[in-house]
């Protein structure tokens, strides 16, 4: 085992780990140096955490990873909330990260038009059951919002 030749050297923080057992025993120094409940301890488990994304690993090589993370290194109650609210938002970034301008505008379009289409088929919908009550063309129009030659292709099906 390396021996520390001076106090600077023992306080030093443990860097980036690059491979992937470093990190399971950068976890393990984390847990030994900071205490459970320390910002340090939180700093230190979002850290390696967060850069386990970059190693190019599966989704469930990053969860077994993470899972022998969160057990080395607990956090209290109001931390590990905090711990999680911030891997949701790195999660999100990340994930957004990827998507050109052009991209999010076609989704929200696409969002918008697939909203637009289910409310018409609720319209539809409810001009059926109106039809079968016995209501009249005009009472249709005015409870759904549908064009006159609608209601008479409902009324032909």
């Amino acid at each position: 085992m390396a021996r520390h030749n001076s106090r600077r050297e023992r306080g030093r923080r443990p860097t980036r780990p690059a491979t992937r057992v470093s990190y399971l025993v950068a976890a393990t120094l984390y847990s030994h140096l900071h205490k459970p409940g320390t910002k340090a301890r939180e700093k230190g488990k979002y850290s390696l955490v967060t850069a386990l994304h970059g190693l190019g690993l599966s989704r469930e090589d990053i969860v077994e990873f993470y899972s022998f993370i969160d057990q080395i290194l607990r956090l209290s109650a109001n931390q590990e909330k905090n711990f999680k609210r911030k891997l949701q938002q790195f999660e999100k970034e990340r994930k957004m990260r990827y998507i050109t301008s052009i991209e999010r505008l076609g989704r929200e379009e696409g969002l918008e038009e697939g909203l637009e289409k289910g409310r018409e088929e609720k319209s539809l919908e409810v001009a059926r059951r109106l039809l079968s009550m016995g209501l009249s063309r005009e009472q249709i129009q005015q409870a759904t919002d549908l064009s006159e030659q609608q209601i008479i292709d409902l009324e032909k099906e």
